[in-house]
């Protein structure tokens, strides 16, 4: 089981840092756009930063019921143990 956690731990850092670079770049490249022509397309900017929005937020979601769930467990093994 732990290996399978860090596994998915290791996928999500992956998936962040992947988002991030993927920002970045896309944060430069819509600059250097604006700056030669002077317009940028709205909407898929929009649309992009939505789409790893809620990239994000899933993991977040996933990230914090599993601390949640693991919680539980570990209340129910005291309560177990007692």
């Amino acid at each position: 089981m732990k290996n399978t956690e860090k596994l998915l731990l290791r996928f999500s850092k992956k998936v962040l840092i992947f988002v991030l670079c993927h920002i970045t770049v896309f944060s430069i490249i819509m600059t250097v756009i604006f700056c030669v022509k002077g317009v940028v397309p709205d909407t898929l900017i929009v649309e992009h930063y939505k789409y790893f929005g809620l990239e994000c937020g899933a993991l977040g979601v996933i990230k914090i019921s599993e601390n949640v769930i693991e919680k539980i467990t570990q209340r129910k093994d005291r309560q177990n143990e007692n």
